[in-house]
């Protein structure tokens, strides 16, 4: 497949330049593929400054923003769509803001980035993750007395009935198990905000976060029933089974394809 790539020039003395090429395409490539592609090859002017915006257009019509201060180009048209057509042209837009751009091309898919704006999966998402926050921070200040009083020795107020002395090995060991989840608890708020703002590195990370959470909730119960801590123990997990629950809806919400297309920033 021949496609002839273009670009407008920047300045009056880089209409010298060359800017018209022509690409041959292997059949089947998608959108994204394509202008990959060709940028491989294809260089688009620096501007001094280090601001430039380009309106990527097939076949005069505008599929995609790139700009040089962005790592990546941000899509109006789907990336994964099948490449049909005959010319691509970068348009250049000087030092427009390449955001305010995409959102007067594609309102729908690059608009407002607020809560309410968002599709009812991320709205839930969302709240879940706050939910997510509240219950740690909870369950830190909980757990925090309870090693407490694990460390001045046998009973605690928090058990049911009186619990055999813990070795300080796994008193410490908990102890920065409940670090890493006071930790969790701070990056689950920096990441509710960041996926409201459309960010897609907070989806994937939210992700992968709650997929740890999963692991590490589980190894917290281990190591507290292993270590002498069982009449404790079920205070520990019922509170642990409703985050494992709520991760588990984090991470099947952020999945769909409404939140792909959310966070597409």
């Amino acid at each position: 497949m021949h496609v002839i790539t273009d670009r407008d020039p920047v300045h009056p003395s880089d209409d010298t330049a060359p800017q018209r090429t022509t690409f041959e395409l292997e059949a089947g490539m998608t959108l994204g593929e394509a202008i990959s592609h060709i940028r491989e090859t294809f260089e688009l002017p620096t501007i001094t400054g280090g601001n430039a915006t380009w309106r990527i257009e097939v076949d005069g019509k505008p599929v995609a923003v790139e700009a040089q201060q962005w790592t990546e180009r941000g899509f109006i048209a789907e990336p994964s769509e099948p490449f049909i057509g005959e010319q691509i042209r970068f348009r250049y837009l000087e030092q427009r803001d390449p955001l305010h751009v995409l959102q007067g091309l594609a309102p729908e898919r690059w608009g407002a980035r607020t809560f309410e704006t968002m599709s009812g999966a991320g709205k839930i998402a969302v709240a879940n993750l706050w939910l997510q926050v509240a219950f740690g921070t909870c369950g830190f200040l909980i757990f925090s007395g309870m090693l407490s009083d694990l460390a001045e020795g046998p009973g605690t107020a928090f058990s049911f009935q009186p619990e055999p002395e813990m070795p300080t090995s796994v008193i410490q060991a908990l102890t920065i198990v409940n670090g890493l989840l006071l930790v969790m608890v701070i990056v689950r708020a920096v990441l509710a905000v960041q996926i409201t703002l459309r960010r897609r590195w907070a989806r994937t990370t939210a992700i992968t976060l709650e997929g740890v959470s999963i692991g590490l909730g589980v190894v917290l119960v281990t190591v507290y029933t292993a270590g002498g801590g069982e009449a404790s123990a079920g205070m520990v997990a019922a509170g642990d089974c409703l985050g494992l629950l709520l991760s588990l809806l984090i991470v099947l919400l952020l999945a769909t394809e409404d939140m792909k297309q959310w966070c597409n920033r």
